[in-house]
Order: structure tokens, then C-alpha cells, then sequence
């Protein structure tokens, strides 16, 4: 996942996902990233991976709160 900050415009947001999506979509791009052994998956709408951000920082913040460890830095 490569994220930007914040207030990056949305059309740079747009373009840089468009831009990634094509990289990773060629075979050499492809197989290295398998022969690096890592797995390569389906590449959701620039919103569906702001969603998922957005819910696991709710997810894993209720985690570490319970476990104590917020305001840890």
C-alpha cells in the first residue's frame, strides 16, 4: 500500500493509484514481486483502500487502548 499525506489533491491521489495500478499489472513487475516472495493482490478503488484505512484504525486503536498501551509513544 503506498499511501500520500492528508491534503494531497484528489487528482494526484488518482494518478498515482492509476500509475501504480499499471506498474503492477506488467509480468516482470509481476514476478518479482512473487520470486520476492510476497503475494500480490487485487488493487481496490483509491476510496475502498481510504475505507479500510480508516477501519482498521479503529479496529487495531481499540486494541491498543485496551491493551494500555495508547499515549505510549
Amino acid at each position: 500500500m503506498v499511501v500520500a499525506p492528508a491534503k494531497t489533491p484528489q487528482s494526484i491521489v488518482q494518478k498515482l493509484h492509476n500509475d501504480l495500478t499499471s506498474v503492477l499489472a506488467e509480468p516482470e513487475i509481476k514476478d518479482q514481486i512473487v520470486g520476492a516472495g510476497m503475494l500480490q493482490i487485487d488493487n481496490p478503488s483509491v476510496a475502498g483502500l481510504q475505507d479500510f484505512v480508516v477501519s482498521e484504525i479503529a479496529r487495531w486503536g481499540k486494541v491498543v487502548h485496551q491493551a494500555g498501551l495508547a499515549g505510549s509513544q
